[in-house]
């Protein structure tokens, strides 16, 4: 089965800011590749980029059954990809100066990052449940974990309590 080697015609490009430890900043550029299919029945649609400025230069291309499928899921290998490297390297990855990158991934980890204070919370309380504690302190603070988690799903926030 064909697979692209290359970028090709680049169809985007992007310019995030790469924090790295020693406070030096860098760009990052990513390519977009314009969606391509060798023209083979059966065969998928490939979307190729790549990431330069940070670590080795990185190319991949993400399958799919049209170019759109191939274009998405190429948008979440790229944030994939860029969170990984800005680990290995140690620092951040920014884009216009804020934490998200404008890709589709960043709605959903927002739902990560609550499921993970969710989490969090209950796992507090079922510590203080298990052991018995009868330290009101403890009781009182694994509670209003509880609260903060209820309230905010129901879109209340610390705020509307």
């Amino acid at each position: 089965m064909w697979k692209p080697t290359e970028v090709g015609e680049v169809i985007a490009e992007r310019e995030f800011d790469f924090a790295a430890p020693d406070g030096a900043t860098h760009p990052v550029i990513l390519r977009l590749g314009r969606p391509v299919h060798a023209g083979v029945e059966g065969d998928p649609w490939w979307c190729p980029f790549s990431i330069t400025g940070i670590g080795s230069q990185r190319f991949f291309a993400a399958a799919g059954e049209d170019a759109l499928q191939a274009m998405l899921l190429t948008l979440q290998a790229v944030r994939a990809d860029l969170d990984a490297m800005a680990r290995d390297a140690g620092g951040k990855i920014t884009w216009l100066g804020l934490g998200e990158l404008g890709l589709p991934d960043d709605p959903p980890r927002r739902l990560l990052d609550q499921l993970g204070v969710a989490l969090r919370a209950l796992n507090d309380a079922r510590s203080v449940l298990r052991e018995g504690v009868r330290d009101e302190d403890r009781v009182r603070a694994a509670l209003d974990g509880i609260d903060r988690v209820l309230d905010a799903d129901h879109g209340e926030g610390e705020a509307g309590g």
